[in-house]
């Protein structure tokens, strides 16, 4: 593919210059053809060009022939350095002579005109002509060198112009049949200019060729219009260039007529109209039916009386009234099973036996869609109570095993053992058996809590106390962990409705939290409030390691904010911690910003619900 770029690049620069070539010579035979090149001789043809010339020579001495007589010769300097003139009292034949300038003349211009010399009107005759030997550089050397270049080449010119027009020719077909083109799999490529709409370019180039006629007409001076033309035509003929290359791409690319304005005017209008159709079969017929009514309303209004109108008017409404009170009722009736589904109300499917047509298709539908969401939410929910009773009953069997690995343990540890390694193991070995106890009672209680197997015992509890409690019993564990615990208690006392039991091994997971992970040397903000009827606790510590995890995801269960999991812990604590909120009718929300860590619990206070004991 760069292979044949880099030729179609080759190709182009080589078409732009053979333009320029092609220009050159269609200038240089018109002139030529022009200046009678091909039927006249060299000389001939010089000099009818200096005779034109001469004209206006002539004019210009006859103007400054009385101060040429009078002895004002500085407006000589003016004159081209190869005329040569004579001025004649009288004529030429018979008369006097009375200025001349020096020089070899083949044919001379001349004419006579009245002049006052001496007081007296006198007809002189003045005669201008060009040195054949042209001793000086100037117009006339100039245009009788050119003339000459011009002549020799008559005959190049012709077979230049041909032969560049050719080889241009042959470059628009080659890249008419190489431009954009895959030479590996022979697909067509279009580029950026290919991609123009095409009725949209030739309406770009109908008002560029219009605008620079209008400009080139409104251009008084020929040569200025002459330059402007010769300037403009190179841009114009390589514009013209790229119209049957571009066609070319776009026919072998199939996208001549696609790649229209009016094709895709028609394609979406098509496409409209087709999606319109599916959507509402009805909307022919009700166009038709509306169109039908128009035209035969307008020849009763026309034709009938006031009485016949009235009753007419009475007949449409009796039958369409009822009809528009039917559509609306049914999409009415769409719209209500649109928003149960929306609201999760999936336990019964919708009656569709009331609707019609494409109503009722509408309605089947929307009962497949209910199926389909229900049997998604039936598998996730088996999906996750298996995962659940996977994790129940691997811990119940770990457990067992366990037990005997701690109690021998702690067997072992009593006798006296003599070697000091021996001894060191075994504390190991109790260190890490207890760990992995915690770990699946963990396990069993997350797994019992999610899916609230835990009996719940709700009563009112003291939001001061259980602070309190919480901080002393970890007092000295923060002590160690160089953490200064600050408690803000609410007055008058909050009570909330709770389980004791669960929400003291909510307070525990939370604070041995703040145990692991606070900085050391910062402080740790327990406080209690009353929003409404909404008990809160709040929990406030500076984290040690940098958090990049959602508050979301740490909540979710064996996700840790440590990432390196360097400290102890199973990432159940804060899993642990929610479900037991939302058993007991309460809700968790955890904040962090930056590097503060602050978890927020919600329970309904003591006097918005009744004390009463229930078993979920």
């Amino acid at each position: 593919m760069k292979k044949t770029q880099s030729k179609c690049r080759m190709v182009i620069v080589s078409a732009l210059i053979l333009e320029l070539l092609l220009l050159f010579c269609a200038a240089g035979t018109g002139l030529a053809g022009g200046l009678n090149c091909y039927t006249q001789t060299e000389n001939a043809v010089a000099r009818r060009i200096q005779r034109n010339m001469l004209d206006d020579q002539w004019a210009t001495l006859s103007f400054m022939a009385d101060n040429l007589l009078d002895g004002q010769t500085e407006a000589l300097d003016t004159l081209p350095g190869n005329l040569c003139y004579q001025i004649w009292s009288g004529s030429a034949d018979n008369g006097t002579l009375l200025l001349e300038s020096a020089g070899t003349v083949d044919e001379w211009v001349e004419g006579k005109t009245p002049l006052s010399i001496n007081g007296q009107i006198q007809e002189i005759e003045i005669r201008v002509g060009v040195n054949s030997e042209y001793p000086e550089k100037d117009v006339f050397s100039d245009v009788n060198g050119a003339v000459r270049t011009l002549h020799r080449a008559r005959f190049a010119l012709p077979i230049g112009l041909a032969l560049s027009a050719l080889l241009e020719l042959a470059c628009i077909i080659y890249l008419c049949g190489a431009l954009g083109r895959d030479p590996e799999t022979g697909e067509t490529h279009p580029g950026w200019f290919s991609r123009i709409p095409l009725d949209l370019l030739l309406a770009v180039y109908v008002a560029a060729g219009a605008l620079i006629i209008a400009l080139l007409l409104s251009i008084d001076a020929d040569g200025v219009r002459i330059v402007s033309m010769i300037v403009l035509l190179p841009f114009v003929l390589t514009a013209l260039a790229a119209l049957p290359i571009t066609a070319a791409v776009r026919i072998r690319s199939g996208t001549f007529w696609r790649n229209t304005m009016v094709a895709r005017i028609l394609r979406l209008l098509i496409r409209a109209v087709r999606q319109l159709a599916e959507a509402v079969p009805l909307v022919p017929k009700t166009i038709g039916t509306a169109v039908g009514l128009t035209i035969f309303n307008i020849l009763v209004i026309i034709g009938a009386s006031r009485t016949a109108m009235l009753l007419i008017a009475l007949a449409e409404a009796a039958v369409l009234i009822p009809l528009v009170v039917s559509r609306a009722v049914q999409e009415l009736r769409l719209q209500q099973m649109a928003q149960q589904m929306a609201d999760g109300t999936l336990d019964r499917p919708m009656e569709v036996e009331q609707l019609h047509g494409i109503y009722r298709k509408h309605g089947e539908s929307l009962n497949r869609i209910r199926d389909g969401i229900e049997k998604a939410v039936a598998a996730q929910l088996r999906s996750e109570r298996l995962k659940t009773e996977l994790i129940t009953n691997v811990s119940h069997d770990l457990k067992t095993p366990l037990t005997s690995i701690i109690n021998y343990t702690d067997l072992l540890q009593r006798e006296s053992l003599q070697n000091k390694t021996a001894a060191g193991y075994v504390e190991v070995l109790r260190r890490q058996s207890e760990r992995l106890k915690k770990l699946v009672t963990d396990l069993i209680e997350a797994s019992k809590a999610s899916t609230g197997n835990l009996p719940v015992h709700l009563t009112d509890c003291a939001a001061s106390v259980l602070l309190s409690q919480a901080e002393g019993e970890y007092h000295e564990r923060m002590a160690a962990a160089q953490l200064d615990p600050v408690l803000h208690l609410p007055d008058p006392e909050v009570m909330i409705r709770a389980d004791g039991r669960h929400l003291g091994r909510i307070l525990d997971n939370l604070m041995e939290n703040i145990c692991k992970y606070a900085q050391p040397g910062t402080r740790v903000y327990l406080s209690a409030e009353q929003m409404g009827e909404t008990g809160v606790l709040i929990f406030r510590n500076v984290s040690r390691a940098r958090l990049d995890v959602a508050p979301e995801e740490l909540m979710e269960r064996f996700v840790r904010g440590d990432a390196s999991r360097s400290s102890e812990g199973s990432g159940l604590g804060l899993a642990i911690v929610r479900s037991l909120t939302e058993l007991q009718g309460g809700r968790m929300e955890l904040n962090i910003d930056g590097d503060l860590f602050k978890v927020t619990l919600l329970f309904p206070c003591a006097d918005a619900q009744p004390s009463t004991d229930s078993a979920k």
